[in-house]
């Protein structure tokens, strides 16, 4: 579980489900998913099925807005147990290098 991303407790027992799915969700510019390239904030779930997500892009300007959005709630409503995706842009705290994860910093050649 990456421990970059805040999960309340109904999400947090998904936590693995829902951290395979967001690897399925690849940010087209730099060709790296979401999870690895730190671009999720926070993950909560209602005891109905509703995912609120919090997430970041690499900058305002960024273009893959609307492909990666429909993708993560497409993904993440293959979880059982979810069944709605909502999301959030924000924007505080801003996205660094060092939210990218081990495994993202082997795929991007930077150092682990």
């Amino acid at each position: 579980m990456e421990e970059t991303i805040v999960y309340n407790s109904l999400a947090r027992q998904l936590a693995p489900q829902i951290e395979a799915q967001l690897q399925t969700v690849v940010e087209p510019d730099l060709e790296i998913d979401v999870f690895n390239l730190g671009l999720i904030y926070a993950v909560d779930l209602t005891p109905e099925g509703h995912c609120h997500v919090k997430l970041t892009f690499t900058e305002l300007t960024c273009d893959c807005q609307a492909t990666v959005l429909p993708q993560l709630a497409a993904a993440l409503t293959k979880v059982a147990g979810i069944k709605a995706v909502t999301t959030e842009i924000v924007y505080t705290p801003a996205w660094t290098m060092a939210r990218i994860t081990r495994n993202g910093r082997r795929f991007l050649g930077l150092a682990v």
